[in-house]
C-alpha cells in the first residue's frame, strides 16, 4: 500500500512539472523571439544614392533654361528673334595704363558656353571741359569694358571672307529686356558701376543713339538676371538730373546691340571678370508693384560704345 501510494505522488509530481516546462520554456525561447522580425535597419537606410539631391538642385549662377545659344561666337536667341555675332571691347588709359578685356573675339568659343571675358577697367583723369581755365584734373569717366550682342545679323558662309555679314537693326517686342549675368570673383558684381545697355547704329558718335540702364543689387534675383522695362532704358541712365527730361528717353527706337558694361569705379584701376549667359526680350508682365529702381549717383560718365 505505501509502495502504490509513492507511486501516485511521483507519477504526480512528473506531471506538474512537464506542464510547467512546457508553458514557460517554449514561450522565451521561441514564440516571443522577434528580434530578427523587428529589426529594421536596412529598411530605414536611405543614405543610398536615390535620396541625394544635392546635385539636381544645384543650378549655380546661369539658370537651367536659356533663351540664348551661341556657336563660335554667333549667338541665337530663342527661335531666332535676334541672331548675331558677339563682340568685346574695352576703352580707357591714363599714364601709361590702359583698360584691357581678353578675349578680344569668341570665335573659338566652343558651342553652349556663356560668353565671358576679363581684364581690368582704368580709372580716368583729363582736363575738366566745363572749367577750361582749371588746370586740375578732372574724373572723365572713360574707362569701360563691354561685351556685346548683334540681334540683326546673318551669319557669314563665306569661309574664305574676313569680314562679317553688316549688322541690321530691331525694333523692341515685348514688355523688356531679360538679362542674366555672371560674375567669376568674390564680391562681384557691385565693387563695379554695371549697365546694360541698347546699341543704336550711330552710338559710338551720338550719345542719344543708345540707352543704357544701370543695374542695382536689389534688381538681380537669385539667378543674377534682372528684367529691364524698355521705358527704364535712357541716354543718360547714369546721371538722375538729365533723367528727368525728356530728352534721352527710349521710346522705342531701333538698335543693333544688346552690351554688358562695367564701368571705371572711383578709387582705382579694377579687375573684372563677368559673363554674359544670357538674353532675351521679355513677353511676360512686369509686377508694376515693384518697379526697376533705377536710383543712382550722378556722375558725368558719358563712355559709351
Amino acid at each position: 500500500m505505501s509502495r502504490l501510494l509513492l507511486l501516485l505522488l511521483y507519477v504526480t509530481a512528473m506531471f506538474a512539472v512537464a506542464c510547467g516546462s512546457d508553458s514557460e520554456g517554449k514561450t522565451p525561447t521561441t514564440d516571443a523571439d522577434t528580434d530578427t522580425d523587428t529589426d529594421s535597419d536596412a529598411d530605414s537606410d536611405t543614405d543610398s544614392n536615390d535620396a541625394d539631391t544635392s546635385d539636381d538642385t544645384d543650378t549655380g549662377l546661369i539658370p537651367l533654361t536659356s533663351e540664348m545659344t551661341q556657336d563660335g561666337g554667333f549667338v541665337v536667341v530663342g527661335d531666332g528673334v535676334w541672331t548675331g555675332y558677339s563682340w568685346t571691347t574695352a576703352q580707357g588709359e591714363f599714364e601709361g595704363e590702359v583698360s584691357t578685356i581678353t578675349p578680344e573675339e569668341f570665335t573659338e568659343l566652343r558651342a553652349g558656353e556663356p560668353l565671358c571675358a576679363s581684364g581690368q577697367v582704368v580709372m580716368t583723369w583729363g582736363p575738366d571741359t566745363d572749367n577750361p581755365a582749371d588746370t586740375e584734373l578732372v574724373h572723365t569717366y572713360q574707362g569701360l569694358a563691354m561685351i556685346g550682342v548683334n540681334v540683326n545679323q546673318a551669319r557669314d558662309t563665306d569661309t574664305a571672307s574676313t569680314e562679317e555679314t553688316p549688322a541690321g537693326t530691331v525694333t523692341p517686342t515685348g514688355n523688356g529686356l531679360r538679362v542674366v549675368m555672371a560674375w567669376r570673383q568674390p564680391g562681384a558684381p557691385f565693387n563695379f558701376t554695371i549697365r546694360v545697355q541698347l546699341s543704336g547704329p550711330n552710338s559710338e558718335t551720338d550719345e542719344l543713339d543708345r540707352w543704357c540702364y544701370q543695374v542695382q543689387e536689389e534688381d538681380l534675383d537669385e539667378n543674377n538676371a534682372v528684367v529691364i522695362p524698355w521705358s527704364e532704358f535712357h541716354s543718360y541712365c547714369y546721371d538722375v538730373i538729365k533723367r528727368m527730361g525728356d530728352e534721352g528717353a527710349y521710346t522705342g527706337q531701333e538698335f543693333e546691340a544688346v552690351v554688358l558694361q562695367v564701368s571705371e569705379g572711383n578709387s582705382a584701376t579694377r579687375p573684372y571678370d563677368m559673363c554674359l549667359a544670357d538674353i532675351a526680350p521679355f513677353e511676360g508682365e512686369i509686377d508694376s508693384d515693384e518697379p526697376v529702381d533705377t536710383a543712382t549717383d550722378t556722375d558725368t560718365d558719358t563712355a559709351t560704345e
